[in-house]
């Protein structure tokens, strides 16, 4: 329940264009990357000529989280893959320059003509935010209406920050709401 209320938030503010970025801070394992599918499709839905970045940690466990989720909710021509030179520079493999959503880590990504998406995400933003290829990426793209959604478990990078909305969910909530095995735990 408390995924869909912060989707829901998420979704709201990036339509509202209140702010440019919103940041969805919550606890490893609580599924900020599932909240954030659901986001992007919803995104895409409302906005059927957009298109997404997705900048990922170099982890392949990580992108491989991402892939799996949007292959069960995209056609497979919407979506790409940029995550070596060879995909980018060679147009092979999984990449596609017209696919709806690209999925690469910044140091591939930054390779890529930048100007025709919509939206980016932005995962394990605490590390890679403020990073010399994600400035570079988000520069590249320009855009002044760029909706723009960082996920992290460490949000104090971005509290004082201004233009930045953040939703979150505490360690506390999540037990208080319960986790996926079923089982209630209590808060002394």
């Amino acid at each position: 329940p408390y995924q869909v209320t912060l989707e829901e938030s998420c979704v709201g503010e990036l339509l509202q264009n209140k702010n440019k970025i919103v940041l969805l801070a919550s606890e490893v394992g609580s599924g900020k990357t599932n909240m954030a599918i659901s986001i992007i499709a919803e995104m895409l839905r409302l906005n059927p000529t957009w298109k997404a970045l997705i900048l990922t940690h170099n982890r392949k466990d990580i992108r491989n989280q991402f892939k799996k989720r949007l292959f069960s909710i995209l056609k497979e021509k919407d979506l790409s893959f940029a995550e070596s030179d060879v995909c980018v520079v060679e147009n092979k493999n999984d990449y596609n320059p017209n696919a709806r959503v690209v999925i690469g880590i910044p140091a591939t990504v930054r390779k890529l003509a930048l100007t025709a998406y919509q939206f980016l995400l932005i995962d394990e933003s605490h590390n890679n935010v403020e990073g010399k290829m994600v400035r570079s990426i988000t520069r590249q793209i320009g855009r002044k209406n760029l909706k723009q959604l960082y996920l992290t478990a460490t949000p104090d990078k971005f509290i004082a920050k201004k233009g930045v909305k953040i939703f979150g969910f505490s360690a506390i909530d999540l037990i208080r709401e319960g986790r996926k095995d079923g089982k209630v735990y209590t808060v002394l």
